[in-house]
């Protein structure tokens, strides 16, 4: 799945800077995100994914949802 990164607003050919930003009237937002290479990020991910899946089982609609959506973004390769 190929990454989209939101570019800078640009004014007159060069990035504006936080000043310009902020007078056109964004607001610079800071976020944590968890890690996915930190220690244990994997088996957690893989742990909440699997209880999601035993949960959404029970719906077969909901699955084969899941499943579609699982097909556009990584791909129709089984494991």
């Amino acid at each position: 799945m190929a990454s989209t990164l939101a570019k800078r607003p640009q004014i007159d050919g060069r990035d504006m800077t936080d000043d310009e930003l902020t007078a056109a009237g964004y607001k610079k937002v800071v976020a944590y995100v968890l890690d996915p290479d930190a220690p244990g990020f994997a088996e957690e991910a893989r742990r909440q994914s699997e209880l999601a899946c035993q949960l959404h089982r029970k719906d077969p609609e909901e699955m084969e949802f899941l499943e579609e959506l699982y097909k556009h973004h990584w791909g129709d390769e089984e494991e």
